[in-house]
């Protein structure tokens, strides 16, 4: 993904002696442990997200379609491994990408999830060290990064002959966070719809997410959502990018029309302003512009796929006597009752209530939600 950078002129009258603003060497070391520990909130998700987004992201650049293999950490191995069958890289790309910060193979378009320079080395975020195995013309390179004091450093172990190619990222887990790891690989997957791209090799630990979407079209959906992420959140708002959930934070300048949580599908082209953790979108007035926008469009487009799926449904108004003759008496008055429940409803929609019986006519009311033979979902009722 493209980096967005801003630049600003300057008028300068007069003797002027200038220096470019930069790191000292006593500073560097600080300023590693600073991007290893310090911007992440959720490390354990940062290990998961970034090691599966690069190689995914490696997979869609070389067109590789043989599936992701994943292991969970487990009493067998207590690492969580990610193995990608792309090209694999030479030494100097291996310690550029992943023991050099704000070195990125991924800055330049918005093909790929990343781009920043820093995800890649996550996992010293949450362990003491981490493996990579590069498989890359025929060779098979070992690789460790340990943490030494504020520094990390990276060492080449290895070397053998290989027909495989690709990369194998391994990160040893705590006994204690097992399960964690399954669920936050469960969310990867699940948001991201990567289920045919990732294969989990010991999918009996893998815990997916049940979230129960009562409206999805290809701009968004709205729903119960089940992400370890929502915490307190009243109705959150997600954008998805390329399949990776970015949470807004809590603000008045973007509104969630629905009664439950929403996730907008976000066009990686129009250069969004992330937090440099990935964790979340930043509250830029650029952002906060093209999110409004992004509401409306799946609001006015979810409420045209409902008119036209009750205009699908041809229903015809009965009279009430008719209505009597097939239920009897004595359920005439719930029929009215739910004809007025659905005229009040539509009418919020702008569509006319057309309701038909055949034989017997089927209307139920159930908290909020109206049933004939489709249903109108529930959280359309607070946009209409």
């Amino acid at each position: 993904m493209k980096v967005a950078n801003k630049s600003a002129s300057t008028l300068i009258e007069g003797e002027v002696e200038s220096v470019k603003m930069s790191v000292s060497e006593k500073g560097m070391d600080k300023m590693c442990r600073f991007l290893r520990d310090d911007i992440y909130t959720h490390k354990e998700w940062a290990v998961v997200r970034e090691i599966l987004a690069n190689a995914v992201d490696e997979h869609s650049k070389h067109g590789v379609t043989r599936p992701i293999e994943v292991t969970l950490p487990s009493i067998a191995d207590a690492h969580f491994r990610v193995r990608d069958f792309a090209l694999g890289l030479s030494k100097e790309k291996v310690f550029s990408v992943f023991f050099q910060y704000f070195e990125s193979t991924k800055d330049q378009d918005n093909d790929n999830i990343g781009g920043f320079g820093i995800g890649a080395k996550s996992p010293l975020a949450y362990a003491d060290m981490f493996f990579v195995d590069s498989y890359h013309n025929g060779e098979k390179t070992s690789y460790a990064s340990n943490i030494n004091g504020e520094a990390s450093v990276a060492h080449k172990m290895g070397l053998t002959d290989t027909s495989e190619t690709g990369i194998e990222v391994a990160v040893p887990v705590n006994s204690g966070d097992f399960e964690k790891f399954a669920k936050l690989v469960g969310e990867f997957i699940h948001f991201g719809d990567y289920q045919e791209v990732i294969k989990v090799s010991n999918e009996e630990l893998l815990q997916t997410p049940e979230s129960k979407w009562q409206i999805e079209n290809e701009l968004g959906k709205t729903g119960h959502s089940k992400t370890m992420f929502k915490g307190q959140s009243y109705r959150p708002i997600f954008g998805s990018i390329k399949g990776i959930l970015y949470k807004l934070p809590e603000t008045t300048e973007v509104e969630n029309p629905f009664f439950n949580d929403l996730v907008l599908v976000l066009n990686p082209e129009d250069d969004w302003d992330i937090h440099p953790s990935r964790e979340r979108l930043q509250l830029s007035k650029r952002n906060i512009h093209l999110l409004n926008e992004a509401v409306k469009k799946f609001v006015d487009h979810s409420i045209s796929e409902t008119k036209a799926m009750l205009s699908k449904a041809n229903f015809w108004v009965w009279n009430l006597r008719m209505l009597n003759t097939f239920l009897g008496i004595s359920r005439v008055s719930i029929v009215m009752i739910a004809v007025k429940c659905c005229q009040a409803i539509l009418g919020k929609l702008g569509l006319n209530l057309l309701l038909v019986a055949s034989g017997k006519v089927c209307i139920q009311i159930i908290t909020n939600q109206i049933y004939t033979k489709i249903k109108v979902p529930s959280c359309l009722l607070k946009v209409a």
